[in-house]
């Protein structure tokens, strides 16, 4: 029996050769290294899915922008129209009370037409 650590040729059947694993600066395995070969559809499919993602994030951004900038610009306008309303309505409260003021003699005083007071 021979202590020798070379094994000869006749003796070895099929050899496989070991490579050493894809490994970042972390020590973690690259996990795009088991995957294989990218296919053009998969490609597309990305694409596709990140042009969504990042249409539906602008959309939203654009539609709260948007809204917050129309709500500053017109706001002040609502409330100069809110202001305008009611500086109309007063003089008709004024107007209505001075009404009920100035009928208040008249409805107290009888016509001769009448038996009992208007």
């Amino acid at each position: 029996m021979s202590t020798s650590k070379i094994i000869p040729k006749d003796k070895v059947g099929s050899i496989e050769r070991w490579q050493c694993p894809n490994v970042d600066a972390n020590g973690s395995q690259d996990p795009l290294a088991s995957v294989g070969p990218i296919t053009a559809e998969a490609i597309e499919r990305i694409q596709k899915q990140a042009y969504k993602e990042a249409y539906d994030e602008g959309h939203a951004k654009g539609y709260k922008d948007g809204l917050a900038k129309g709500k500053s610009e017109w706001d002040p306008q609502i409330n100069l129209l809110k202001t305008a309303l009611q500086a109309l309505a007063q003089p008709l409260t004024q107007v209505d009370q001075e009404v009920v003021v100035r009928s208040k003699p008249i409805r107290g005083k009888s016509s001769p037409s009448c038996a009992k007071p208007c």
